[in-house]
């Protein structure tokens, strides 16, 4: 039986197993969310590009690939493009927790919207009932006064 002042609260709930996700995170004994899976999944592609342009490099070129990539060494060198690529992926996972803490800042602020709106409805219908309240009592005080006026002999009736 639910008080009619009472509100609904309502839960989402996201059943994850750990492994599909990559295990549990130590620091918080939780099973890594969707986020730390793109994360994941976006590193090893990284890994991947990397792995299959150490192959390229390890295979037979032409002549006119060896001219190319003798131009190209001659214009930037490799310890230039690791950091380069470093810096790619510190860049992109700073911007993933950036989007993250975003999304939560975001849903904590709906959930106070929700809030406010709630406090709000609470707070016109308790200023109604008080208004209506207080018109009884005034009523019933000038209904008594009235009365009592009305039945002093004092005053001439």
């Amino acid at each position: 039986v639910q008080a009619p002042s009472q509100s609904n609260i309502a839960v989402e709930m996201d059943i994850r197993a750990g492994n599909k996700f990559g295990g549990v995170d130590p620091d918080t004994g939780h099973v890594y969310g969707y986020a730390a899976l793109e994360d994941r999944e976006e590193e090893e592609r990284l890994n991947k590009l990397a792995e299959m342009a150490e192959l390229q490099k390890k295979s037979e070129p032409t002549e006119e690939e060896l001219a190319f990539q003798e131009e190209i060494k001659n214009q930037v060198k490799e310890f230039d493009l690791e950091l380069t690529n470093n810096q790619l992926r510190e860049i992109h996972s700073l911007t993933t927790k950036i989007m993250r803490d975003q999304a939560a800042t975001h849903k904590r602020i709906k959930g106070h919207e929700m809030d406010a709106r709630r406090n709000y409805r609470r707070i016109v219908r308790s200023g109604w009932m008080e208004t209506g309240l207080y018109v009884l009592i005034t009523g019933y005080q000038v209904y008594t006064i009235h009365r009592w006026l009305l039945s002093n002999s004092i005053l001439g009736r």
